[in-house]
C-alpha cells in the first residue's frame, strides 16, 4: 500500500479539516490526480532536489481557501502559504520544509516570509506547520 492510500484511509476514519505533509518527495512527474484526496483542495510544491523536500497542504473544500500569492512570491523553497476565510475570520495556514542543508539565503527567505505573514498580511490567526530541521 502506498503512503497516500494510508493517508486517504485515515481521512475516511477521521473528520480532518486541514492536513499538511512536509517532505513529500513528490516531483513534477507525479500527477495531481495521484495525490488528490476527495473533498479537499490541494496545494503542493514539489521538491527541487534529488531527495527529500516537497510539501502539500490539503484544506477541506467547504472552507474558502487559496494560496497567498504575495507570500508565495517570497520564494522560500518547499513551502505553501494559504489564506482560509471563515464567516468572521481570516486564517493563515502554511506548511514548509527546511532542509538540514538549507543555504543562508534560503534561511533568510524563511524568516522574511514568516515576518510578512505575522506583521503585514492582516490575518486573524496564523498556523505555520513545519519541519525546520534545527
Amino acid at each position: 500500500m502506498h503512503k497516500i492510500d494510508e493517508l486517504r484511509q485515515l481521512v475516511t476514519l477521521h473528520d480532518y479539516d486541514i492536513i499538511s505533509v512536509a517532505e513529500t518527495w513528490a516531483t513534477a512527474e507525479i500527477k495531481d490526480s495521484e495525490l488528490l484526496i476527495e473533498g479537499f483542495s490541494m496545494y503542493r510544491v514539489d521538491c527541487n532536489v534529488t531527495r527529500g523536500g516537497g510539501v502539500v497542504l490539503y484544506i477541506k473544500e467547504n472552507l474558502r481557501s487559496s494560496t497567498d500569492n504575495k507570500l508565495m512570491l517570497e520564494n522560500f523553497e518547499d513551502s505553501v502559504w494559504c489564506s482560509v476565510k471563515t464567516n468572521d475570520k481570516r486564517l493563515f495556514i502554511a506548511v514548509c520544509y527546511r532542509s538540514p542543508n538549507s543555504s543562508k539565503e534560503n534561511n533568510l527567505k524563511l524568516l522574511s516570509v514568516m515576518d510578512k505573514a505575522v506583521n503585514q498580511c492582516g490575518y486573524d490567526r496564523i498556523l505555520i506547520i513545519s519541519d525546520f530541521n534545527y
